[in-house]
């Protein structure tokens, strides 16, 4: 940590933020909490002790994140199901899987609704359409499309649910990594409607457990939605640190 230091200051960097991966969108952050819960798929893990190596070196709290887990073998909350129901109202609304054929497409709608939902999450760094292409065309070689589902509106695509199958064929669990709704349709029960979606592909398809993460510890309205709609409680806290190089 300090020849990482000593490597930036003669570069002219001021602070240190990490532990990420080469962007906010890969892995990022340090375990703190959690650690009797097993890793799931594309999520950091390390001992414990790694929190005391970065604090005695100086580093102080940046951001936290949440993993919530959510057993599939208790029922739907009522409640989920009434907003969705009245959601799926919406005129002109469809969900559709990702068509990993047209990739060109997706990426592009991948990368606008990530654009327009994210811009207020910490680390958001915009996506160009050809990362958004890239991010899909890495996806494809593993995710399953029917549980990449888009939200659109008179064929504009407006949000976005992605769930991601544990690599592990024993495991059955899943881990619901990016839920997003460009402003303008949010509060109108899109993200009700998308997690009764996947939730119900989910269970079709055997899975036990769906991990929600990361969720930024200033992201109130999916710290809402999952508090109010799933009942579900943090089992995991990240946290990215940052220290200011002297």
């Amino acid at each position: 940590m300090e020849s990482a230091a000593e490597w930036l200051a003669v570069r002219g960097r001021e602070l240190m933020i990490g532990p990420v991966n080469l962007s906010p969108y890969e892995q990022m952050g340090l375990l703190v909490e959690g650690f009797d819960q097993p890793a799931r798929f594309m999520m950091p893990y390390n001992p414990p002790y790694y929190v005391d190596f970065f604090e005695k070196a100086g580093f102080l709290k940046e951001a936290d994140f949440y993993s919530y887990y959510c057993s599939l073998d208790q029922p739907v909350p009522a409640r989920l199901v009434r907003i969705a129901r009245r959601a799926g109202r919406v005129a002109g609304l469809k969900v559709r899987p990702v068509d990993f054929s047209k990739l060109e497409g997706e990426g592009e709608r991948f990368s606008f609704i990530h654009n327009e939902a994210m811009r207020a999450t910490w680390g958001f760094i915009p996506l160009s359409s050809a990362e958004g292409i890239a991010v899909l065309r890495g996806l494809r070689l593993f995710a399953d499309p029917s549980m990449i589902l888009f939200a659109e509106v008179d064929d504009h695509a407006v949000a976005l649910c992605m769930t991601l199958p544990d690599l592990d064929p024993k495991m059955k669990t899943a881990r619901l990594a990016v839920l997003a709704v460009v402003p303008e349709y949010r509060f109108r029960g899109l993200e009700a409607l998308l997690i009764l979606e996947s939730l119900t592909v989910l269970r079709r398809k055997g899975f036990v457990a769906l991990e929600i993460s990361l969720v930024g510890e200033d992201n109130i309205m999916v710290k809402r939605i999952i508090a109010n709609l799933l009942g579900e409680m943090i089992a995991k806290r990240y946290r990215v640190y940052r220290k200011t190089i002297l």
